[in-house]
């Protein structure tokens, strides 16, 4: 630590994990952000998809993801109040790559907007 390799190891790692960031906002933007708002943004390795309306609820649209073969997960069991609150979804990219990413948005995409 003395020598610096944590801060410069820190710094490389915060460069990696937001070029991840830049890709997902930039997928999801373009595949369904006329549909949903995404919260978290500015930290961490995970954002929250809200849906402002959805004919689906929080437990269809993890089926739904599941069976396209991406995992999230529901919001619900992370709210103090959960009362009738619209859906939103977490979806993690930490450990995915740029083109995992972008695949795994497109499957979001046909499996929650596709008829």
């Amino acid at each position: 630590m003395k020598q610096g390799h944590l801060d410069k190891h820190l710094r490389r790692m915060k460069g990696h994990y937001s070029r991840k960031r830049e890709v997902l906002l930039t997928e999801i933007n373009k595949r369904m952000g006329d549909r949903l708002s995404v919260q978290g943004i500015s930290a961490g390795l995970h954002v929250v998809l809200s849906f402002s309306s959805s004919s689906l609820d929080e437990a269809e649209l993890v089926k739904r993801a599941a069976a396209a073969g991406v995992r999230v997960y529901p919001s619900a069991p992370y709210r103090l109040v959960n009362g009738n609150k619209p859906p939103s979804i977490l979806v993690g990219f930490g450990g995915l790559s740029p083109d995992q990413i972008r695949q795994g948005i497109r499957l979001l995409s046909e499996a929650w907007f596709s008829p």
